[in-house]
């Protein structure tokens, strides 16, 4: 109940500037409209469970804080505050608030570890993502599990970056493949396209292992299952992205076998997304893209001489 008046507030308070006549008009009406019992804080020992739906609210609201702030110190305060939501809520008794306590403090440890490199957030973002599943399957879930099956492939990919770690990666890709048998591109396109390309990005990255699978055309495919939903008007730079990182599969791959006619395919389509940085005037990238085909197109002519 104490959340359900902590979503209006929320719904109600971005809208109406302070100071301004409406939020002087809108707040006494809403605090008054509250039954007396929830006008106060409710205390870990008196009410815990509203204690809980509190502190989960606040680690909510922290955690979005965290997403324009980028400060570390933020994403600490929200884990400590699922943690002491969690600390009260029972698998047993409230499984469906403690899931998705375990999931939310899942994702704010993957942002801390992402923003500080720290292997050890991340392990601890694999055991309670692993934890919500146990409760949020498959069966009586699937919206809720597709999500954390797609976070828990987020977090092992970081891992296998971080540790160079084959197994996390493999991980990773599952995690990933289980999400996408529980969504399709009609459904949710953009969390469809989202988990094909970062499928595409871990399946690439697998390629430097030695002993790894041969995972290059399965990354080409993912990568053009994203296109089908991202293109250059409507997420372009999402498609920028995808394009850039099919190019790139393509060019590893013209290399190895000498294929000229594939190389010339991975440079055009360099050229398409560099089009995309140009209308956005974002020198970085174009820089980045520029070294890239500069490259390839050294790597053509290298082949092309020694042909015999």
């Amino acid at each position: 109940m104490v959340l359900l008046w902590f979503i209006v507030f929320a719904a109600i308070l971005p809208t109406a500037a302070m100071g301004s006549p409406r939020l002087a008009t809108t707040l006494p009406a809403l605090f008054h409209a509250m039954p007396s019992a929830l006008v106060f804080v409710a205390s870990r020992e008196s009410n815990p469970q509203d204690w809980a739906a509190e502190e989960f609210a606040r680690g909510y609201t922290l955690l979005r804080r965290s997403k324009t702030e980028f400060d570390p110190n933020v994403l600490r305060d929200s884990i400590g505050a699922f943690r002491n939501a969690l600390s009260v809520q029972s698998r047993e008794i409230a499984p469906n608030a403690w899931a998705r306590s375990q999931s939310a403090l899942g994702r704010a440890l993957f942002f801390l570890g992402a923003m500080t490199n720290s292997t050890e957030a991340l392990d601890q973002s694999v055991e309670v993502y692993q934890a919500a599943l146990t409760v949020r399957t498959r069966a009586l879930n699937r919206e809720s599990w597709r999500r954390d099956q797609y976070g828990l492939g987020a977090v092992l990919r970081m891992l296998s970056l971080l540790r160079d770690d084959l197994n996390s990666s493999l991980a990773a890709v599952a995690a990933y493949r289980a999400a996408l048998t529980e969504m399709s591109r009609s459904e949710v396109p953009d969390l469809w396209a989202s988990t094909q390309y970062f499928l595409a990005e871990t399946l690439r990255e697998q390629d430097k292992f030695n002993n790894g699978p041969e995972s290059l055309p399965a990354a080409a495919d993912a990568y053009r299952a994203a296109n089908m939903v991202y293109n250059e008007h409507s997420h372009p730079k999402q498609w920028a992205n995808a394009t850039v990182g099919l190019a790139i599969v393509l060019a590893t791959q013209a290399r190895r076998s000498r294929d000229t006619q594939r190389l010339r395919e991975a440079m055009n389509l360099i050229r398409d997304a560099l089009s995309v940085y140009v209308d956005r005037s974002d020198l970085h990238e174009m820089r980045k893209l520029s070294r890239r085909l500069t490259k390839m197109t050294q790597d053509l002519r290298a082949i092309e001489r020694a042909k015999p």
